[in-house]
Order: structure tokens, then C-alpha cells, then sequence
């Protein structure tokens, strides 16, 4: 019997641009590991389309670099479908497609956001040692909490 995973980590940003490719990379390494609990997809930029995606999942991970020179580590924040200005579809951010997920399919994922510190966005395929680790630390937050109970379940 086949499971059917319940959660989904979306992870983006440019691999040919340094460390712009780090939650690209997580997505990666989390579909490396076979689990079969969980789903990754690894894109360039997140679009319209991924709300249509990410309504068949209870739990997301929006992953991404952060340009903030500030953060050292991962930086986890929940995430929410408040917000109502989806701008421009043509470039979304983690919110606009949570919106748009709700207003068009009436779904809410329990979704997360990770910012990976990000040094270097010059041309080429390599990770800054900063964010070759924070990677790998995202990658291990993820596979811990995917077994935990979504934060809807623990509020019932």
C-alpha cells in the first residue's frame, strides 16, 4: 500500500546564482532522502500555479535564501492566508499563495516559511560554507517536524 504524503517542501531560488540556490537545494536533499512522508519540489520562483500544488497537502515548508546578513541561522516563521494584495501574480511570495490557495480551492496547509542565510548570489553553483550549513540544518528541521502534529491539531 502506497502512503500518500502529507506533507510538501517547496523549496526555490536560482541554483546558477551561488547561494540564491539554497532552498532549491533543500528541496533537493529532502527528495535524495526517499521519504516517503514527505513530497519536495525544487523551482526557481514560486507562481500562481503552486496553489493548485500545494491544496493536496496539510503541512508546507516554503524554503528560501534571505539576502539579511543579520541571520546566522535557519530562521523559521509560520505562515498565514491573510494577506488579501496578491500585487503581482507573475512573482509570488509564500502569503500570495497561500491567498490564492484558499480563495480559489478553500484549502489552508499548515504552512511554514525557512530562510536559509545567504552570502554570496554571484554566478556560479557553489554554497557559501554559511549556507551549505543552514542546509543541512533546514533539512534536519524539516524531517523532525514532519512527524510532529500539525499546529491545528494541537490547538483542538
Amino acid at each position: 500500500m502506497d502512503v500518500i504524503p502529507d506533507t510538501l517542501v517547496l523549496g526555490y531560488g536560482n541554483p546558477l546564482r551561488g547561494d540564491d540556490a539554497a532552498g532549491y537545494a533543500v528541496a533537493e536533499k529532502i527528495l535524495s532522502l526517499g521519504n516517503n512522508q514527505i513530497d519536495a519540489v525544487s523551482t526557481h520562483q514560486l507562481l500562481p500555479e503552486h496553489a493548485e500544488l500545494i491544496r493536496r497537502y496539510r503541512r508546507v515548508f516554503f524554503v528560501d535564501a534571505s539576502a539579511d546578513t543579520s541571520i546566522e541561522e535557519i530562521r523559521v516563521s509560520p505562515l498565514n492566508t491573510q494577506k488579501t494584495d496578491m500585487g503581482s501574480l507573475h512573482a509570488c511570495d509564500p502569503e500570495s499563495i497561500l491567498s490564492l490557495c484558499k480563495a480559489l480551492y478553500d484549502s489552508s496547509p499548515d504552512a511554514t516559511f525557512i530562510a536559509i542565510p545567504a552570502r554570496n548570489f554571484d554566478f556560479g553553483e557553489e554554497l557559501s560554507p554559511v549556507t551549505e550549513i543552514a542546509v543541512m540544518h533546514a533539512v534536519n528541521f524539516i524531517m523532525n517536524h514532519t512527524t510532529l502534529p500539525l499546529r491545528s491539531e494541537c490547538d483542538s
